[in-house]
């Protein structure tokens, strides 16, 4: 009697079990993979806005760093225009106040800076 209830439990077991993870649920949830990642057609709206806001309005946003508000468009724009590529170069090497870019969030970056989209 205790045999088949051991085989019935393991039976239960083996056959509950699927793989799963967190992919399957969720999505892909990592930005660098190069499948998720449009490098084609980079907007301030479709992904710098938000790149910005996670990794540098915190202390580039009203007048806290003279002449570099990176908080809205029109401000990151302006600064943009007047110092080129210099934002990318800053953050390019993860080395500028511990902010951490992907190579996705890079590209982005680097390409928008070249041709700034709204």
């Amino acid at each position: 009697m205790k045999r088949s209830w051991y085989a019935v439990i393991a039976l239960t077991l083996l056959f509950s079990c699927k793989s799963e993870n967190k992919e399957e649920y969720f999505g892909n949830i990592y930005q660098n993979d190069s499948t998720k990642c449009d490098t084609l057609y980079v907007t301030y709206a479709k992904q710098i806005k938000k790149l910005l806001d996670m990794e540098c309005a915190y202390c580039h946003m009203q007048g806290m760093v003279s002449g570099c508000d990176l908080d809205n468009y029109e401000n990151t724009l302006d600064y943009v225009s007047r110092t080129g590529t210099l934002l990318y170069d800053y953050v390019k090497d993860n080395t500028h106040q511990g902010v951490i870019l992907d190579s996705c969030q890079k590209t982005q970056l680097k390409k928008w800076v070249i041709n700034p989209a709204p």
